[in-house]
């Protein structure tokens, strides 16, 4: 178990007659004033230093008078949106509703977008086939 032997901010020292987590390597545990606190695949999304200050920050909320024994926060994978190269073939075969989502990347207002998105691909203002991305979930 990763216990922060680094750091003297624990008021109790942990004992592991009462302390069962079941932890996997990328957990970062910790007890902060009574309260046991996991961070469950915390090693596989942030850093040590990231990890400690949310653990500080948790236990500082729950301490004293909230009486809480146990907080786990679980950190999942997000899907985070790849952005892809607006092409005239694209463009010909596009939806209005995504011709619109890939004009919103060029053009701040989205009622100036929605009077393009009926625009031949020849017809959109000088830059916009440099510019325009399409954002698609991966």
């Amino acid at each position: 178990m990763k216990y922060l032997k680094n750091y003297t901010k624990f008021k109790e020292p942990v004992n592991e007659s009462n302390f069962k987590v079941n932890e996997g390597k990328d957990d970062y545990v910790g007890r902060h004033s009574g309260t046991n606190i996991t961070l469950k695949k915390g090693y596989k999304h942030h850093t040590e230093e990231e990890l400690y200050k949310l653990y500080d920050k948790i236990g500082e909320l729950v301490k004293d008078d909230l009486k809480v024994k146990n907080v786990t926060v679980v950190f999942e994978q997000v899907n985070e949106a790849r952005s892809k190269k607006v092409t005239k073939q694209m463009w010909n075969k596009m939806s209005d509703e995504k011709r619109f989502d890939a004009l919103l990347s060029v053009v701040k207002d989205p009622d100036d977008a929605e009077k393009y998105v009926e625009f031949d691909w020849n017809d959109l203002p000088s830059g916009f086939e440099r510019d325009m991305i399409l954002f698609e979930k991966h």
